[in-house]
């Protein structure tokens, strides 16, 4: 993994957050996620692993290019752990990150985070869309 090959607005997010290099669990998976291969990371809890497939994630969304990526998650609370982080590496793209929590209540839930690249004059008409 080499930070040198961000887009712009994740290498100026990479430096203010003051890495000086990625954390093991990041650099271990960072190019297996790069050529589409299946993992499972296994990691201490703090050990970067929801960063770990998010730079490559957000690292492949083009400006301008309306685009959507989607991660389902085990529970509300790691979609909304994704969500967070992916807030915040994804100031000054121009994306935005919306929690999609769904399910009937007493049944199973499906939660996930979804990071939408569209045109910016679209209204965000899924603001607060329960599944």
């Amino acid at each position: 993994m080499n930070n040198q090959n961000f887009v712009p607005f994740l290498q100026k997010n990479w430096e203010e957050a003051g890495f000086q290099k990625p954390a093991l669990i990041q650099s271990k998976v960072y190019d297996l996620i790069s050529e589409g291969k299946n993992l499972v990371g296994i990691a201490p809890t703090g050990s970067g692993k929801t960063l770990a497939y998010l730079l490559r994630l957000i690292n492949r969304l083009e400006a301008g290019i309306p685009s959507q990526v989607l991660v389902l998650t085990s529970s509300q609370e790691l979609a909304m752990q994704v969500v967070e982080v992916a807030r915040s590496w994804i100031s000054g793209s121009g994306m935005k990150v919306q929690p999609l929590i769904g399910g009937i209540i007493g049944r199973n839930t499906w939660p996930c985070a979804g990071i939408d690249y569209g045109k910016k004059n679209q209204s965000s008409q899924h603001q607060n869309t329960r599944i």
